[in-house]
């Protein structure tokens, strides 16, 4: 994962940033590992949730913790030309049909949790379930190799 992550460099560094930095958690496929090579034309894509500590200047302006991320790798060299700003993430493009979209996210613990992510055009916070949706389909991927193998293994023994 760190090979695609412009994580251990300039977001790590940026004094302003990187105390809000909790972790970078893989999504989608990429989560799920299942990425596979995209068919012609297609893009490979990696999605990462940037989990981030809550701050209050985001409370009133949420879009805001979707700009500081995009404005960070901006201003670094090595990824000026390849940042582009989304609705719920920063996209980062590499050469060779690849991009990473960085999708800031908020977990806020305490008697009401919540998980969130920006919507920058409507500029408000919107609650998701990172977790659930890869451990349920986790649990499908399992639950179907296990189902599988007992098939076989029934008809080899008949």
């Amino acid at each position: 994962m760190t090979t695609l992550l412009p994580s251990g460099g300039c977001l790590r560094e940026d004094e302003g940033l990187a105390r809000t930095i909790r972790r970078f958690v893989p999504q989608g496929s990429w989560g799920q590992r299942t990425i596979i090579k995209p068919q012609p034309g297609h893009e490979f894509d990696a999605d990462v949730l940037v989990e981030m500590k809550q701050q209050r200047k985001w409370a009133d302006d949420p879009k805001q913790c979707l700009v500081a991320l995009h404005d960070v790798l901006r201003a670094a060299g090595r990824y000026r030309s390849r940042v582009e700003l989304k609705t719920r993430c920063v996209r980062v493009v590499y050469a060779g049909d690849c991009h990473v979209d960085l999708v800031p996210y908020v977990h806020t613990s305490g008697w009401f949790e919540r998980h969130e992510i920006v919507n920058r055009a409507e500029n408000r916070f919107e609650e998701v379930n990172p977790s659930g949706f890869t451990a349920g389909r986790t649990a499908r991927r399992r639950a179907a190799r296990r189902a599988h193998c007992f098939a076989t293994s029934r008809s080899a023994a008949q």
